[in-house]
């Protein structure tokens, strides 16, 4: 999954917190918070299940639709449309030569395992820090779910760039109290974070952003929704824009041992099924 995506979500994957009584609220939290990240690490670091699925990629002045197989390493895409039009035939030959290059070459498979990587050590590193770095409050109930709202806790010192953005961070999440899994999260960023005075870059009051996911296999847990609006100069990750919004659909589980030509297969038998049905493309 895109990485600066994936540590909002992983930001916030906290149950509700158990009723208590008045003044014990917020250590329950912080206690619970701290099982549950560590529930979420261990799931992350162990289920390595394959998945194919849909992207539609929205940008501004540019919108996309890829077909995606996780190959357990980094993500294979393949473009089905762009700007609400098919690919001509020239540019599916080009999509064809790209996937074809990289099937066959280990170094720009290294290039794209060494990118997804460190974007998933950023994020995992996120995750580690969260019971730190915020403070959880439950606000209500929706049904089944638990909606939380959470801000920055003042006592957390950031080490790193990534971190300090944490201190800028408040909003609202709803969480499946039962699987303890994030349903909805809606953030803003509250004040201007700055890099080195401002000069090595900076990411401005005002930015916002929305993530959903939902149980797309039993107890498997996936994206559904990313809508990252944030404005400035800082790009965290290698994976994800100042403004992008991305669905996600049409998840498909996949056999563990696909070989890498077999994904790009997949991926053009989707394409080419996908140009005979365009009113139908996911």
């Amino acid at each position: 999954m895109p990485a600066l995506a994936c540590w909002l979500v992983l930001l916030l994957t906290i149950a509700a917190p158990q009723p208590t009584q008045k003044g014990e609220e917020e250590i329950d939290a912080q206690t619970l918070a701290r099982g549950v990240v560590a529930n979420e690490l261990h799931a992350r670091q162990e289920d390595h299940t394959r998945w194919m699925y849909v992207v539609h990629n929205e940008e501004p002045g540019k919108k996309e639709i890829q077909a995606v197989i996780d190959t357990g390493n980094w993500l294979l895409y393949r473009t089905l449309s762009r700007n609400n039009q098919p690919l001509s035939e020239d540019q599916q030959r080009r999509e064809d030569k790209r996937i074809e290059e990289l099937v066959h070459d280990s170094g720009q498979q290294h290039d794209e395992s060494r990118k997804y990587q460190q974007d998933m050590h950023r994020a995992l590193e996120m995750l580690r820090m969260l019971p730190e770095a915020f403070l959880f409050q439950s606000v209500g109930k929706e049904g089944p779910y638990v909606r939380l709202s959470f801000q920055p806790n003042p006592s957390f010192h950031p080490t790193t760039r990534a971190a300090r953005v944490s201190r800028a961070i408040s909003g609202t999440m709803l969480v499946d109290r039962a699987q303890k899994r994030l349903v909805e999260l809606d953030g803003a960023i509250t004040c201007d974070v700055k890099f080195g005075a401002g000069i090595l870059g900076i990411i401005k009051k005002g930015g916002s952003f929305a993530v959903k996911q939902t149980e797309v296999g039993p107890g498997h847990w996936a994206l559904t929704l990313i809508d990252i609006q944030i404005r400035g100069k800082v790009l965290l990750f290698h994976t994800i824009g100042e403004q992008q919004r991305q669905t996600f659909s049409n998840f498909r589980r996949l056999p563990q041992n696909v070989a890498l030509a077999q994904a790009a297969e997949m991926l053009k038998e989707h394409a080419r099924s996908a140009s005979l049905n365009p009113l139908k493309t996911p």
